[in-house]
């Protein structure tokens, strides 16, 4: 089992959870992602890491609510349990002699470990903030390194 640290709506239908898992976030890359099972009856769900704390181990994702599973993972509570999280999974993304990278986001900026890794390889990084929001769709945001 693992505990679910924090449940935030960040709109209607879009979640960010945080897991419990300190073996997944002592290895965790960007680019990765993880499997969970909401109960042991439940199917077993792939989703992207959002990003992950080391020291505090725990793993965060970002999902949105479109089917019976994610519908029952929205409606967990901090202090709840999931069946399982296996991970991380995937090949991580690779940053190596690229001169531009671009991280989209929609409306909110991109999670600072996933961007951090790849600005720690750019002399020169900016992350633009996301314009302003007009009735419930948000401009898209994106660190741009060069």
């Amino acid at each position: 089992m693992f505990k679910i640290v924090n449940n935030e709506r960040l709109s209607d239908n879009m979640f960010r959870v945080t897991f419990e898992a300190p073996l997944v976030a002592r290895k965790a890359q960007p680019g990765q992602f993880l499997m969970f099972r909401v109960d042991e009856f439940g199917e077993r769900m792939p989703i992207t890491i959002s990003s992950y704390d080391r020291e505090a181990g725990t793993v965060s994702v970002i999902m949105q609510r479109v089917g019976s599973t994610t519908a029952l993972l929205a409606s967990k509570k901090a202090g709840d349990y999931v069946a399982d999280v296996v991970g991380p999974l995937g090949n991580p993304a690779e940053f190596d002699n690229m001169h531009k990278v671009v991280a989209p986001s929609r409306g909110r900026r991109p999670k600072r470990r996933t961007a951090s890794a790849a600005m720690s390889t750019s002399s020169r990084a900016s992350a633009p903030r996301a314009s302003s929001c007009s009735r419930t769709r948000c401009a898209p945001a994106a660190i741009i390194c060069t």
